[in-house]
């Protein structure tokens, strides 16, 4: 036999024991994946409160049974998304058989009162919530009639960036032409969709002003122009 051919044999052999180990990598490999110890049997939900409980336990009990491997993290976290109530999603596999799952859930920026429930609202509008089901200690609570004056009214909020002025706001409704914020005082503050940021802020001024000196009032109207105000 030739030189050249018996390299060539060699060159063989060496492909064939290479094929061999390559084979036997991925056999041990697949048996170690498929292993019952990576089926998963337990799922930690860390929520911040429990908006989003039934939604979870659905997750957490299809998970269960299935290969941690084939876990996509990304699936479940697109799916879970989709849910108005949800922040920030983190899931992690902990080998063997756990996954960890932290939801961060939006909070409610206000309840409303619409057709004679209450329900918790996030800042875009979104109803999102039973009020027995979150916690809504001295949130503002918007009176509606319909899901448009929802945006009208958190669109006022929006404008108040004084949180000593929001913090004393008690409920905000469409009244007619105008806009009421009832204080928590009793005092309402009569305004539209046409007044600005600043005004709000003077008004408070005004509002802190009139308090110190004892004097009474009722309403402070915002709605007359530039930066005047009627104070009833």
């Amino acid at each position: 036999m030739k030189r050249a051919d018996l390299m060539r044999l060699k060159t063989l052999n060496w492909y064939f024991i290479i094929i061999i180990l390559l084979l036997i990598v991925i056999d041990h490999g697949y048996k170690f994946i498929e292993s019952e110890n990576y089926i998963i049997e337990k799922v930690n939900i860390n929520a911040d409160n429990s908006l989003t409980r039934h939604l979870l336990e659905e997750v957490s009990d299809n998970l269960k049974g299935k290969n941690i491997w084939y876990i996509n993290k990304n699936m479940i976290k697109n799916y879970l998304k989709k849910d108005v109530r949800i922040e920030n999603i983190k899931i992690v596999k902990v080998l063997p058989n756990t996954i960890d799952i932290f939801i961060e859930e939006k909070s409610p920026v206000a309840y409303i009162l619409y057709e004679k429930r209450i329900y918790g609202v996030n800042e875009n509008g979104n109803i999102f919530a039973y009020r027995s089901e979150i916690q809504l200690k001295d949130k503002i609570l918007l009176s509606v009639k319909n899901e448009i004056e929802i945006n009208i009214l958190l669109s006022i909020l929006s404008k108040i960036d004084n949180h000593k002025f929001k913090n004393r706001i008690s409920e905000i409704y469409i009244e007619e032409e105008d806009i009421i914020l009832n204080l928590r005082d009793g005092v309402k503050i009569i305004t539209n969709l046409e007044v600005e940021g600043e005004k709000y802020n003077a008004a408070y001024l005004l509002y802190q002003k009139i308090l110190k000196e004892n004097e009474k009032m009722n309403s402070i109207d915002l709605t007359v122009e530039s930066d005047k105000f009627i104070v009833r």
